[in-house]
């Protein structure tokens, strides 16, 4: 019978990156709860980082477009953005979010 193996984790070769980052590169995290966590990592080691400047974006679409408005230096209008339903919570109106609520499981 065969030993069992006791190193119990996957072993991976590793090798310098191409690239690399230092304090002096501004950096950028996007997206979920992932991002925040790196994000706050960077920013306790003192690099300079913006974690998820329009907030936590969950799907490939509003990341695309985020980036694309940032690149653009979009200014949002007062057409772009509203509370929703009192709480005090801002919306920024995307085109994934402008297609959710073209669908029947919206809920106004």
């Amino acid at each position: 019978m065969e030993k069992w193996n006791r190193d119990f984790r996957t072993k991976i070769d590793s090798w310098p990156a191409d690239i690399s980052i230092s304090h002096a590169d501004g950096l950028l995290c996007m997206g979920s709860c992932f991002a925040e966590h790196i994000g706050a990592k960077l920013v306790a080691r003192k690099f300079k980082t913006l974690v998820n400047p329009s907030g936590i974006l969950y799907n490939p679409l509003s990341l695309t477009q985020t980036l694309g408005w940032i690149a653009e230096g979009h200014r949002f209008e007062d057409a772009d953005v509203f509370e929703w339903q009192g709480s005090g919570t801002v919306i920024i109106t995307t085109v994934a979010f402008r297609l959710w609520i073209g669908t029947s499981c919206w809920r106004a």
